[in-house]
């Protein structure tokens, strides 16, 4: 796939940056800057790829893979931050190391990717889902790890291949009544949704597909009644568009809708690859998804071991679509304003 020139301002330069431009009372006065990497509280920038973010107690946790290194793009495993206001983000180590990942049949170095985290309030236990494979990927399956606290240490469980079909990039998901969801890729052929059981560590039969063929990256999140899942292409570390798809439910039928990135670098989502949609409730009640990508490939420099991350607002299109903008630099409570300031014209 060929580089395309993306808005200006969205590539920095290489190196650490603060993605969180301004200190923060709230999440609300977070600046954002996509295309950088924020430092955390010890100076060093944050390593947590293709991951998520949960929140409990008032504070924000962000959990991904650590830095990919040449030639395999592997990484040492998945890491910890937690912040009061998604501004100053506190390092909390390694909670699931790749060494600890074993009973591949298959030789060679572990590889841990797109790992998720659900908190099961039912049993108290915090489970890990990620993408299990080995350097070359050829054992694609679902790892499963749990702990008893959001810091772990988590403990590994297994990696199997759901109905004994191999099993690529995934997200996992969890409903407003408790309901855990599996989404991901199977036999790089098609996107399935599967329900959890009880416990969030195995998976049921497949409930329901997205239409189309081939698709990984998927991310997942609610409006209203109302269910979406973007996924990407298939273009390995490079980007792509993201496509878009909506149900009302998660085992339901689900339709694709309009293609939410637009304008200017669009058609690559911003030199993007989706990993979360996390959706932000603002003070008045309003939400506003904010995407969560890996910028994995970039000019002229950048590359899988330099990633750095593109979080952008989500805004309603009209008709059930959604934008996703660029923004060379964005703050959260400037979209409870505009909110209410159109409100105020109606």
């Amino acid at each position: 796939m060929a580089a395309k020139r993306i808005p200006a301002g969205s590539l920095t330069v290489l190196g650490l940056m603060c993605s969180l431009v301004a200190a923060a009372a709230s999440p609300e006065a977070a600046t954002f800057v996509p295309g950088s990497i924020p430092r955390d509280t010890g100076g060093n920038g944050v390593q947590a790829h293709d991951g998520g973010l949960l929140l409990e107690g008032g504070k924000y946790y962000w959990y991904g893979t650590s830095q990919k290194m040449a030639p395999s793009w592997l990484s040492e495993g998945v890491q910890l931050y937690s912040s009061p206001d998604l501004s100053s983000w506190t390092s909390h180590g390694m909670i699931l190391p790749s060494s600890a990942v074993y009973g591949i049949p298959r030789p060679g170095p572990i590889r841990v990717e797109r790992a998720k985290i659900l908190h099961n309030h039912k049993t108290g236990t915090y489970v890990m889902l990620f993408h299990c494979n080995v350097a070359d990927f050829a054992w694609p399956s679902l790892g499963v790890a749990t702990a008893s606290s959001i810091y772990g240490p988590f403990q590994f469980k297994q990696c199997s291949k759901p109905d004994g079909r191999d099993s690529y990039d995934l997200t996992a998901w969890q409903d407003d009544n408790g309901d855990g969801f599996l989404v991901h890729s199977v036999e790089n052929s098609f996107v399935a949704v599967r329900r959890l059981s009880s416990d969030y560590t195995t998976p049921g039969p497949i409930c329901a597909r997205l239409p189309g063929d081939r698709g990984e990256a998927p991310a997942v999140f609610k409006v209203g009644s109302t269910y979406y899942i973007i996924t990407s292409g298939m273009t390995g570390w490079l980007p792509n568009p993201t496509r878009m798809f909506k149900a009302s439910s998660m085992c339901g039928s689900w339709v694709e809708i309009r293609q939410p990135a637009v304008g200017d670098g669009g058609q690559i989502t911003f030199n993007s690859q989706p990993t979360f949609v996390f959706p932000y409730k603002q003070p008045n009640g309003a939400i506003v998804p904010i995407y969560m990508g890996d910028r994995w490939n970039y000019p002229p420099n950048g590359g899988v071991n330099t990633a750095n991350y593109v979080w952008l607002p989500m805004t309603p299109a009209g008709n059930g679509d959604w934008d996703l903008t660029w923004h060379a630099q964005w703050r959260l409570g400037d979209f409870s304003r505009a909110r209410k300031a159109r409100k105020a014209l109606m």
